[in-house]
């Protein structure tokens, strides 16, 4: 498997996986073919370099499910990448084309395209990925070995958007102690997945050329600093005002952007995970 580059300045940042599956909505958990001590982690438990396990569910097609994990290195994903707990674990998280007709195990996708990598842009201090979030990812052109320019083009993507509140955001707006930095965390795509290719296409490879994907991913309270109540409309798609207040904005940055898709998701923290240090 190839190995993964690291694009940010912080080297020591975690890396964040999201691996898709499809889970029955009367399912709190995946059904693991082996038995294990804790049903909800299965074969993560004890899997060296994971910080936190999470899992998620999209708002708008609930049967479409994703455990997210923090990783500590590249190197601890990789090593899990090729061990016999990930063969379990990418087994037993099927994805929902393959529970029509499951076929054999040399008819399983690459590893690697199970596994949507994400490296934070920079080192500052972030909230942690739980709750209602939005996910809106950006394409960019890119040139292998170009860095300079991908930052230039997150740059000029995080100057339009990084302060852009649609209808929706008051509450934010109005509670200043909700910081930007913790409200909105940047992510670059080091390694695509299927729902990358699925919803962009595969990437041009021609003479260098190549892509960059951008992620914006925006945290919406639960609660408020005082205890008052969270916001019941978060400025996302789901919002009319708010999908054409996003389109216009995201139009100010196109190019570079050549194509951008957004997503609402229900994020809640493995039970259980990390385990105490009595456990």
């Amino acid at each position: 498997m190839a190995r993964l580059k690291v694009k940010g300045k912080d080297t020591n940042k975690n890396l964040i996986t999201w691996t898709r599956f499809h889970l029955l909505q009367e399912q709190e958990r995946p059904a693991w073919s082996a038995a294990h001590e804790d049903a909800h982690v299965g074969p993560l438990a004890g899997v060296r370099g994971i910080e936190r396990i999470s899992m998620g569910r999209m708002v708008e097609e609930p049967q479409q499910a994703a455990y997210i994990i923090a990783w500590r290195t590249v190197e601890d994903l990789e090593i899990f990448q090729d061990s016999p707990a990930c063969v379990e674990f990418l087994r037993d998280l099927t994805l929902e084309d393959d529970s029509k007709d499951p076929g054999s195990e040399d008819d399983l996708p690459p590893v690697a395209s199970r596994f949507l990598t994400l490296e934070h842009v920079n080192g500052i201090a972030t909230g942690e990925l739980e709750g209602r979030i939005t996910v809106t990812a950006y394409s960019v052109p890119s040139k292998e070995g170009d860095d300079a320019a991908v930052w230039k083009q997150y740059d000029e993507v995080n100057g339009a958007l990084g302060s852009f509140y649609p209808p929706g955001s008051e509450y934010l707006q109005l509670h200043r102690r909700f910081r930007r930095r913790y409200f909105i965390i940047w992510f670059w795509v080091l390694c695509e997945d299927r729902w990358v290719e699925s919803k962009f296409g595969k990437s041009p490879k021609k003479g260098g050329e190549g892509r960059t994907i951008i992620c914006d991913v925006r945290l919406w309270p639960s609660r408020g600093f005082y205890g008052d109540p969270a916001p019941e409309i978060e400025g996302s798609v789901g919002n009319p005002e708010a999908r054409e207040a996003w389109h216009q904005a995201v139009s100010k940055v196109m190019p570079p952007v050549t194509e951008w898709v957004q997503e609402r998701w229900d994020v809640c923290k493995v039970p259980g995970y990390p385990p105490s240090e009595e456990d």
